[in-house]
């Protein structure tokens, strides 16, 4: 299991100890109120620096209080960018601040929408997973559960390996 470091694409300096500068792989994504196109911006930025292994990836946008959403035609704008695209299937579905001063969100629907993004044709996916979701120290109305995973994946890799025979017809 790798950490990410998950960099918004905003307008930026880049200093030459910024991690994008440093060889690492920044996952770059759309901050609020932002589309997808824009990551591909900032991605051309870092590539400035030599660093050719960004990764663009999604993790939804506020909409209203509350909730965060994501528009699956910004994960096809990305993927223009010939960057590798991801979905942030567990983080897409918070519901910001909606718990007891904790993150709140939907778990039941973390498969219908991991399902489009590979439908959509992302390059990988993102979960955050703990052996028991109810005691998990932060995001725990969003993780999955361990246990679950290895069919999550399963189901997951038989649908990619389905969209990847139609995108070659």
């Amino acid at each position: 299991v790798r950490r990410r470091l998950a960099v918004l694409a905003v307008p930026m300096d880049l200093p030459g100890n910024h991690p994008a500068t440093c060889g690492r792989h920044p996952h770059l994504g759309p901050p609020d109120g932002k589309s997808g196109g824009d990551s591909r911006r900032a991605a051309a930025k870092v590539a400035t620096t030599g660093n050719k292994r960004v990764m663009l990836t999604e993790r939804g946008s506020s909409f209203g209080y509350h909730n965060l959403v994501v528009d699956f035609r910004g994960l096809a704008k990305m993927a223009e960018s010939g960057y590798p695209v991801l979905y942030d299937a567990t983080h897409s579905l918070q519901l910001p601040s909606a718990g007891q001063g904790v993150s709140g969100g939907e778990r039941h629907y973390v498969m219908p929408l991991a399902r489009a993004a590979v439908a959509v044709g992302v390059n990988g996916l993102f979960f955050e997973i703990h052996p028991d979701p109810s005691k998990a120290l932060s995001d725990a109305a969003t993780q999955v559960a361990l246990a679950d995973f290895g069919l999550i994946v399963k189901q997951l890799l038989h649908l990619y390996r389905c969209v990847h025979t139609l995108h070659s017809l």
